[in-house]
């Protein structure tokens, strides 16, 4: 699992995903991107790069999108690969998660 952080420039933190969001990894994912949102105001999450994701890489993005709601704080998923998009679609997540299916 690969996770990369670059600060941006208005202020925000983007962080990249270079794997995929199944089960098996999904608590390490958790861990990292949990210690991001405590610290940064504002996180751009690029899903780009996840080449699988089920319903535990789901249930994360879901639990992130809440998280930073409660604690008044911005997560936003960009660039999201087909794989991540053809789930949220399915799913008919992308009104919560804000992630526009093209």
């Amino acid at each position: 699992m690969t996770i990369t952080k670059e600060d941006e420039k208005n202020g925000s933190v983007l962080i990249l995903i270079q794997d995929e969001m199944m089960i098996y990894n999904v608590l390490e994912h958790k861990n990292k991107l949990c210690f991001h949102l405590e610290s940064e105001n504002i996180i751009q999450l690029d899903l780009a790069n996840v080449s699988e994701i089920d319903s535990a890489g789901i249930q994360l993005l879901m639990f992130l999108k809440t998280r930073s709601d409660l604690e008044k704080k911005e997560i936003i998923f960009i660039n999201s690969s087909d794989a991540v998009l053809e789930v949220i679609n399915f799913l008919n997540l992308s009104t919560f998660l804000n992630i526009p299916i093209e």
